[in-house]
């Protein structure tokens, strides 16, 4: 199983909070309505998850739209604007939050309602794809260091409205089935690109998940891979679709419930490390390791210019001790001081020193009772161990087989781990 150890990826979030301010409306007649509360109460909730966000984790992408509003009246563009492009998470995005919360019908009076039948979900998709598109690409230095930087797509989108772009009265058959046809052709491309959608529903009667986005959950759960993981199993498969679908819809009727829910939903999963458990010779499978405990670090301060006030760049530039003389990369070593004499020692051998020369991921070294287990036998905060099917198929069957076999017989399984190749191999 070969894993590309020496790359280092910075797994950033882009997090799109898109608020459909319209309320459902049975009677065509009366036009379209804001559902004031709904507004108000996700703009709260948005206001505090910014607010974290800006102390967790400011490089974070993020961006917030209106959907079922357009910047002119009577344009047959897409019914969404954003008035929060998506970009670093800044005091643009949380000023609009907190106006919204304040005073949504002063901003939304800003823009014009679309009819129900225009807010078409398949034109939402499309925007959300190009939103994600404008992602800005590492940095030159940062690519030339080897990191690589990969971003968690994910949608927040807020509603009551169980029907954006079906014709209900009088029913139109045949077009609204061209409608959510084309919805689920729209989702089953975002979600092959590493899209996730959240649809967090206001309490405003029952809302049915049938018409429009019980078809792009679906398609989001990518029905057709879930059937090929079951074997054919078409009754493991829906069950599978059914628990995507009950964790990606999320119904409150406060905001405190709304603000948990998007609490708990708002991080997104990233993983330590990508390896290979080794269980024995010839037998290996693919698994992520996950952090449970994650610290909360304060934001790194930047040097400016005391004349212009103008951001610095460090640069850190070696000199011959006896000339003076600027030295290049290039001419620069690692030696390590033995006795009286300088040993030296190339980039690849410190690293082994580092690791003691094992290889990267689990290696299983046996089983013992779990009544020998001790408290103080933890010595760091545990990591969550997840089978990773996608790089290894197969993996989650023989994951799960030796976690019900130790639960049976009330073992443990005991591992050397190395995360990475610079690290120092440890017992867990």
């Amino acid at each position: 199983m070969d894993y590309q150890h020496d790359i280092i990826t910075q797994e950033r979030d882009a997090l799109l909070i898109i608020i459909n301010p319209m309320r459902p409306n049975n009677n065509a007649d009366d036009g379209p309505t804001v559902h004031h509360t709904l507004v108000t109460t996700a703009a709260s909730v948005i206001t505090s998850l910014l607010q974290d966000r800006l102390i967790a984790n400011e490089s974070d992408q993020i961006a917030i739209g209106l959907w079922g509003s357009r910047k002119v009246a009577n344009d047959d563009g897409e019914a969404i604007v954003w008035p929060v492009p998506l970009g670093r998470v800044g005091p643009a995005a949380l000023q609009f939050a907190e106006q919204l919360a304040r005073d949504a019908p002063t901003i939304l009076a800003r823009y014009n309602l679309a009819q129900p039948t225009d807010l078409l979900p398949s034109s939402l998709l499309w925007s959300i794809s190009s939103a994600f598109a404008t992602l800005p690409a590492p940095s030159t230095l940062t690519a030339a260091a080897g990191v690589t930087v990969s971003y968690t797509k994910r949608v927040f989108l807020f509603t009551t409205l169980a029907t954006p772009g079906l014709q209900l009265a009088p029913p139109d058959v045949t077009r609204n089935d061209r409608v959510v046809a084309l919805a689920v052709d729209r989702a089953k491309d975002a979600a092959a690109a590493g899209v996730s959608l959240d649809l967090f529903v206001g309490h405003d009667g029952p809302f049915d998940l049938a018409p429009m986005y019980g078809h792009i959950l679906r398609a989001f759960a990518r029905e057709d891979d879930l059937i090929r993981q079951a074997d054919g199993d078409l009754a493991v498969a829906e069950a599978l679709v059914s628990r995507f679908i009950a964790e990606h819809v999320h119904e409150a009727t406060e905001e405190h419930d709304l603000f948990a829910q998007v609490r708990r939903r708002s991080f997104a999963k990233r993983s330590q490390a990508a390896v290979a458990w080794r269980i024995s010779d010839g037998v290996e499978i693919a698994v992520r390791l996950y952090s449970l405990v994650q610290e909360t670090k304060k934001g790194a301060y930047v040097w400016l210019d005391g004349r212009t006030n103008r951001a610095l760049r460090r640069e850190t530039t070696l000199l011959d001790e006896a000339t003076g003389a600027a030295v290049p990369a290039t001419r620069v070593g690692s030696a390590l001081e033995y006795g009286n004499n300088l040993v030296p020692f190339s980039p690849d051998e410190l690293t082994k020193l580092k690791s003691g020369g094992t290889a990267v991921g689990l290696d299983l070294l046996g089983f013992k009772d779990r009544a020998l287990l001790r408290d103080w036998h933890n010595v760091k905060h545990a990591s969550f161990v997840r089978p990773d099917e996608l790089a290894a198929p197969g993996s989650t069957v023989t994951f799960v087989a030796l976690l019900q076999t130790l639960h049976r017989r009330d073992k443990f399984a005991l591992v050397r781990v190395t995360p990475r190749a610079s690290s120092a191999p440890r017992l867990a």
